[in-house]
């Protein structure tokens, strides 16, 4: 605690005499004696170590290393991807055929996920205590009708676990109604922010068109640069397979950590953006919201703190990469 004796709080006036305008906010002028200085509406904090709120750009390095990343995926992308297209518009080729069906079921796919993320938001914002406890409901059909599924097809085994995934469920709800009434208030407080700033929605949508854009990019430069290299060791050891060579471990494990660091840095991203809007939410009031917050919140994302989402996303793309090794190792 502070003691105010010793350290009495300014008047409003001494602070209104220390305010200085700029641009869209007001700041505390740095010549103010003291850090400490009551915080009102619309007054921005600014402390006399100028260091703390310094706007300068966070971890470059890993920005740079990012940028790089995507560079290369890119470079063999537009290498090695044209021979997996070559005859795409053939009608006679079984391969363009299978290109044209892939692309359709990764269309369809996007297309759904899409549906379904605007069907969520919509009912989170329209009623969030029916959907927190409709949730569970909703589960549990799937898993009886995934369970109703399988044991038709004869597959009693996955119809079991079907109907245990539907039993956890329920216990879960159960265990859960208790707490209930507080996510919902959570998720209630939430969507009002979300509803004062809808332009967030703008930022999700874009997010999930990135991520699509970036694995279909993956995949044609992995399996483009796998092609090449049978193709090259085809040329080489006359069409023998047995000489032929692969890519290494370290190789592929350098390819999922190029992966998940894409997807990791869009997602985290979008998650920034999306965190700054709503913490400009809970300091203005509803009728003076800051109508810049999505752009500002963004821009920082993408700038200011894009080295340091970049460097976060590598920490946990390597863990996931090690994950994936080792349980297809263990398989």
């Amino acid at each position: 605690m502070f003691d105010t004796k010793k350290s009495p709080s300014p008047s409003k006036e001494e602070v209104d005499a220390h305010l200085v305008e700029s641009d869209d906010e007001w700041r505390i002028s740095p010549t103010f004696e003291g850090d400490r200085v009551p915080l009102e509406e619309g007054v921005a904090f600014v402390s006399e170590d100028s260091s703390r709120n310094e706007v300068r750009c966070r971890d470059p390095f890993w920005a740079i290393l990012f940028l790089l990343n995507v560079s290369a995926i890119i470079t063999l992308a537009v290498l090695n991807g044209g021979d997996i297209f070559h005859g795409f518009g053939e009608e006679d080729d079984d391969s363009a055929w299978g290109g044209r069906a892939m692309v359709g079921c990764v269309a369809a796919t996007a297309g759904f996920s899409c549906v379904l993320c605007l069907v969520w938001l919509w009912a989170c914002l329209k009623d969030p205590d029916t959907m927190v406890r409709r949730s569970f409901t909703l589960w549990a059909a799937v898993y009886c009708v995934a369970a109703l599924c399988f044991i038709l097809a004869g597959q009693l085994w996955f119809g079991f676990c079907c109907l245990l995934g539907c039993l956890l469920t329920m216990c879960l709800y159960a265990s859960a109604i208790n707490r209930m009434e507080f996510a919902a208030s959570n998720l209630w407080t939430a969507s009002q922010a979300l509803k004062a700033h809808p332009s967030t929605l703008g930022i999700t949508l874009f997010s999930m068109a990135l991520s699509l854009l970036w694995s279909a990019l993956f995949l044609v430069a992995v399996v483009g640069t796998v092609a090449a290299i049978k193709k090259g060791n085809n040329n080489n050891s006359g069409g023998d397979d047995n000489n032929s060579q692969q890519l290494s471990g370290g190789a592929i494990f350098l390819f999922l950590v190029s992966f998940y660091w894409g997807g990791l840095v869009i997602s985290n991203v979008a998650h920034v953006a999306i965190s700054g809007t709503v913490a400009s939410w809970w300091f203005h009031p509803p009728e003076r919201q800051d109508q810049a917050a999505v752009r500002g919140s963004l821009a920082r994302a993408l700038t200011w703190s894009l080295g340091s989402v970049c460097a976060g996303s590598l920490l946990v793309a390597v863990l996931e990469a090690t994950r994936s090794l080792v349980s297809r190792i263990a398989v």
